[in-house]
């Protein structure tokens, strides 16, 4: 039988352990108190981005009009064929369920009356990429198509038409490369001050002409989407985080009749035609021959119709007006007469000779009158576009003056105006020639630019600028 003192020990032992249970439930009452009343807010919230996704939504392209408000640029509707994943999903592996859209796709095909454009490579990198949204699998559906799906849509589910937005050229190559055109986005965007995107959906950006130039205004403010998704990834539902707001209108100087005439009389010709209002200094025609149609870069450009146009030895691509140089030829000819006026050393009224050339030391610059303009002064030598009168008028002035003119008239350097890929041209001068072609500038060097030839080399549009400059005094 146990002592009193033994019973004692016993009994503060099990004291011992009550308090430490109750210890531990205390502890524990208190860590489920923190968790889920004092930071359960915070906890929930973690949650809830956890399984949250946020996908950004494009804003409608703004458009672009001509100055009488003709529609040169819009927006249409792609109607798509796409897949919902989470609905078509099977059990087990995800392969099952890539195998399964594949099977489901080549069945659609047949009621569709379409080739299937997608493989199971595709479906696999939607599902590591962007599970949660629909797989696009036929882009740009006509009338028939969505007819036949609407008949039989109920034989396939998750199966269902999405809208993507597309950019439209209702003129087709009219002012083509002022336009430019849109492709897909290449990168993902988040937008400043704002949380990460997880997923874009289809956006269009600009990749040349004024869609490049001004890419940004026309673009908008994207808005966003929630994705619910669960534990596997598959989408459970989808609310309105934020609208989207449209991009702003574009309303240019260009009048589409004058374009229209511009490009008719240009052809198929390889060419530019450049036409300027010569008080407001606005651009009402850009016209660059030949051209190209800007809806076929909609929804993509197929690989061989890129090859036909990079190698096409007529360059469609180039904008000539400010992506081409040229000798100017005799339209130089006024900037020559302006730098000797203002030399000072020469007059209108100073003449030279024209025996149909002129001489300098063995070799002849010849005058398109092989007969000769006889003794002309300035304003007869402009008249006739006299070739022996300005080479005569370079070689008494020098390159100098000549070559400061040209420089204030523009040449030399791009003009500014609002289109993408503009080049500056060739100003030569003796430190130029030094540079380049590692020799002295000569005076026979003078007397080619003075007639617009040589190493001279200008656009179409500094061209009209300075023209229009000179109808303008």
């Amino acid at each position: 039988m146990a002592s009193p003192a033994q019973i004692q020990r016993e009994r503060f032992r099990v004291k011992i352990v009550l308090i430490a249970m109750q210890a531990v439930l205390v502890l524990l009452v208190i860590a489920l108190w923190r968790l889920q009343v004092s930071q359960g807010a915070r906890y929930e919230s973690h949650l809830r981005t956890q399984s949250l996704r946020r996908v950004r939504m494009p804003a409608p392209r703004g458009r672009i009009f001509d100055r009488n408000g003709i529609c040169l640029a819009d927006n249409r509707a792609s109607y798509c064929v796409a897949v919902n994943l989470e609905q078509v999903r099977q059990h087990g592996k995800l392969q099952r369920t890539v195998t399964h859209t594949m099977e489901l796709l080549r069945a659609l095909s047949g009621v569709i009356g379409r080739p299937v454009t997608i493989s199971e490579e595709d479906i696999w990198k939607h599902v590591h990429r962007r599970l949660p949204l629909p797989l696009v699998a036929w882009r740009d559906v006509d009338a028939d198509v969505m007819a036949r799906l609407a008949e039989r849509g109920h034989l396939f589910p998750g199966v269902e038409i999405v809208v993507e937005q597309a950019r439209v050229y209702p003129n087709g190559k009219l002012a083509a490369h002022l336009l430019g055109y849109v492709g897909s986005a290449s990168g993902a965007v988040n937008d400043e001050d704002e949380e990460p995107y997880h997923y874009h959906m289809p956006e269009l950006e600009g990749r040349r002409g004024l869609e490049l130039k001004f890419n940004n205004l026309l673009t908008g403010a994207a808005g966003s989407r929630l994705v619910r998704i669960d534990v596997t990834g598959f989408k459970r539902a989808a609310i309105l985080d934020r609208e989207a707001h449209p991009g702003l209108d574009l309303l240019l100087a260009l009048d589409i009749r004058i374009q229209r005439l511009a490009e008719q009389a240009l052809g198929d010709e390889p060419g530019a035609v450049v036409v300027l209002d010569t008080i407001a200094g606005e651009v009402l025609a850009m016209a660059s021959a030949p051209a190209f149609d800007p809806n076929g870069f909609m929804p993509f450009k197929p690989t061989a119709e890129w090859s036909r146009l990079i190698n096409d030895p007529a360059h469609p691509l180039i904008n000539r007006v400010t992506g081409a140089i040229y000798p100017p030829g005799s339209v130089f000819k006024p900037i020559v007469a302006l730098a000797a006026l203002e030399n000072g050393s020469i007059t209108e009224h100073t003449s030279f000779p024209c025996p149909g050339y002129f001489q300098l030391g063995p070799v002849k610059f010849a005058c398109w009158n092989r007969d000769g303009h006889g003794s002309l002064s300035m304003r007869k030598g402009i008249e006739q576009s006299c070739n022996a009168y300005f080479c005569a008028l370079g070689y008494r002035i020098g390159m100098g003056p000549i070559h400061r003119r040209a420089q204030e008239a523009g040449y030399g350097r791009v003009t500014g105006i609002e289109c993408d890929y503009e080049v500056a041209g060739i100003l030569p001068d003796d430190a130029w020639k030094r540079r380049v072609m590692r020799d002295a500038w000569r005076p026979g060097d003078t007397c080619n630019v003075s007639i617009g030839q040589g190493a001279l080399a200008v656009t179409p549009i500094q061209v009209a600028v300075m023209t229009a400059a000179l109808a303008s005094e």
